[in-house]
């Protein structure tokens, strides 16, 4: 197996009139794309049919657990989705924006479910101020400069 750089020899050097998408340092010839989208659908499948599985089992017995496993299911299968999707539609550089600001949101919401259930399951005691302090962390900025 041979290894390569993004810009190999027999592409002539570096091309300056294209800009550069990525550089990637990896096996030659580089994987199949369509194992891996084949692999991250059959995981959001399998992921829609347990938030399918939790919401029917929240149907029966109402309990909150199995609405946030459910819900948790759910948001995880469309962060899938999204972060996959860029490999099957050519799109615009505008609604790549988008589909970022969509990926961010899920794993806000993902995070927020997470603590939300462990503190139920575990501490219940202290749901109030630490969901509190899992807000203010999920909303806040990242720590850099933002005024810019």
């Amino acid at each position: 197996m041979s290894w390569w750089c993004g810009c190999r020899p027999s592409m002539g050097g570096v091309r300056l009139d294209q800009p550069i998408g990525a550089l990637f340092v990896g096996p030659w010839p580089p994987p199949s794309r369509g194992l891996l989208l084949a692999t991250v659908f059959a995981a959001a499948g399998a992921l829609l049919a347990a938030a399918f599985g939790f919401g029917v089992i929240h149907a029966i017995r109402r309990t909150g657990s199995s609405l946030a496993l459910a819900a948790m299911a759910g948001v995880a299968a469309l962060q899938a989705a999204a972060e996959s999707i860029r490999h099957l539609f050519p799109y615009a550089y505008p609604l790549h924006v988008w589909r970022l600001g969509a990926i961010w949101m899920l794993a806000a919401a993902f995070a927020i479910l997470l603590v939300a259930y462990s503190l139920s399951r575990f501490w219940p005691g202290a749901r109030r101020p630490v969901m509190g302090l899992t807000l203010v962390a999920v909303g806040a900025p990242p720590w850099r400069r933002v005024s810019t």
